[in-house]
């Protein structure tokens, strides 16, 4: 117990704000009624455990929240470039559509400009260091890889309809055809003309 604040009222702060809904909260606790369980997840706990509990069943829990982890990093980082969303628990459904909603907002204002990570942060409401935790927490990535992973990918759907390699390039923001080649080679795993459709 703590002193003027319980665990819950903490867990519900912290799952509120946007800067910190994606830190992964166990709740351990002595409150073991089948009400306090309930409460301890609707105020956004990811998994909730009774004192005295087993280490082996601990390591279980984390082992499946960094699963979840692992397939939204996937999600964003993979090369398919038609993609369902990923099962996740609950409480990773709110980060899954912060993650959604950044490559939306990347998609309609940061492709064809210079993003400015500043300003990126800013007209999400966030503080550059608050968002770049948030993003690489989610993604693994810092928040100029993860700009470039939504460029890459949104070239790839574009080369798949149709569009030409350097056309491609040029809408997504990469001015130099041979540094976009590497990019798209090292995220897709194939060069960019292999995606072109047979004529």
């Amino acid at each position: 117990m703590m002193r003027g604040i319980s665990g819950t009222e903490v867990c519900h702060h912290l799952k509120s704000e946007q800067q910190t809904s994606h830190i992964p909260i166990i709740m351990l606790t002595a409150k073991g009624t089948e009400n306090d369980e309930i409460e301890g997840l609707e105020m956004g706990a990811d998994d909730y455990l009774v004192k005295p509990f087993k280490m082996a069943i601990l390591n279980a829990r984390v082992n499946t929240l960094l699963e979840n982890r692992r397939k939204i990093m996937g999600y964003f980082t993979n090369s398919k470039t038609e993609r369902g969303l990923p099962e996740v628990n609950p409480a990773m459904k709110k980060e899954l559509a912060f993650l959604n909603e950044l490559e939306e907002h990347i998609i309609n204002h940061g492709l064809t400009e210079e993003l400015s990570v500043f300003d990126l942060a800013r007209q999400l409401g966030y503080s550059r260091t608050s968002l770049y935790r948030k993003i690489k927490s989610l993604t693994g990535l810092s928040i100029n890889a993860f700009v470039r992973s939504v460029r890459i990918k949104k070239s790839a759907e574009l080369i798949t309809q149709g569009m030409n390699v350097s056309e491609a390039a040029y809408a997504v923001g990469f001015n130099d055809l041979k540094h976009f080649r590497v990019c798209f080679k090292k995220q897709i795993g194939k060069n960019p003309s292999a995606l072109k459709k047979k004529q």
